[in-house]
């Protein structure tokens, strides 16, 4: 059975950005007039997510979870379900870091029920990615599957390019693990795709990409599989490529493909092999 690979702690960030950055950070505009005094409690909100913040940048998850459920606690005293959401799926995102699943997914959970009242779609899709993450790092593949059905009846509703990549990796992923390799690459291209139009040139899926591709590769040497080797020569091949990343490699990887398919005479896999050949060296300005 293939691992679940994930190792992406800068996409849990980025998934984790907090709604209340903006509303702690614009008292410090010097040009403007002093906006007058906030009732204490929200201040207190404040710097407990400042504080949070902080440790969660610095990496202290441990800490930072803690902080970030006191944020939560306060947003709750003051009725502000919205921020309170906020902190609770940050909140999750640490516990994550820290292996303590089901904390993570106690917070993330009540975070996604409180968007959905609220309509806040595109942050109760963020929370159930999250979920769905956490379901893949527990190996509870009951809960990955049924978490990521439920988002692939809903990522249509969502305007987020960079989130609606984000997805489709963790689907790719997923048929990784289950060997369904055609709509594993399907899905890594749907991701770069998105990726791209949200100016990620480096491609965020990538990282994920290649370590379920490195793993897929080392099982079929485990097992002396020929075809399954070259089918993820030709993965690890043309993610590189989809990320315009490390193209020398990427053509490597594809001419390696390419001769196996050869000897094997796999005649479709062998011209979907040379067709990314092809444009690898066409990127890199070669013409054989």
């Amino acid at each position: 059975m293939l691992k679940y690979h994930h190792k992406l702690k800068r996409l849990a960030r980025t998934l984790a950005l907090p709604i209340a950055i903006a509303a702690v950070l614009i008292t410090g505009c010097r040009s403007a007039k002093p906006p007058p005094p906030q009732p204490m409690h929200v201040e207190e909100a404040q710097r407990a997510v400042v504080e949070a913040l902080k440790l969660t940048e610095s990496e202290n998850w441990s800490a930072a979870a803690k902080q970030w459920g006191l944020a939560a606690d306060l947003y709750f005293l003051l009725n502000d379900r919205t921020n309170a959401a906020m902190s609770l799926h940050n909140e999750g995102q640490a516990y994550r870091q820290i292996a303590d699943y089901k904390s993570a997914q106690a917070a993330l959970a009540q975070a996604a029920d409180i968007n959905q009242e609220l309509g806040r779609n595109k942050d109760w899709f963020r929370n159930n990615l999250a979920l769905a993450q956490v379901a893949a790092n527990a190996s509870d593949t009951n809960a990955l599957m049924h978490r990521l059905e439920a988002l692939a009846g809903r990522v249509g509703e969502i305007d987020d390019p960079a989130l609606k990549g984000t997805f489709h990796n963790e689907v790719g992923l997923w048929r990784l693990e289950q060997r369904r390799f055609p709509e594993a690459t399907d899905a890594f291209q749907r991701a770069g795709n998105y990726f791209k139009e949200a100016k990620d040139k480096l491609g965020r899926a990538t990282p994920a990409a290649m370590d379920g591709w490195q793993a897929a590769l080392g099982e079929f040497e485990t097992l002396a599989d020929p075809p399954g080797i070259a089918y993820a020569l030709t993965g690890l091949g043309r993610t590189l490529l989809l990320a315009n990343q490390d193209l020398p490699k990427a053509e490597g990887l594809l001419r390696r493909a390419v001769h196996n398919y050869r000897t094997l005479k796999k005649a479709k896999e062998l011209n979907e092999a040379e067709a990314l050949l092809a444009k690898c060296l066409k990127a890199q300005g070669k013409t054989q």
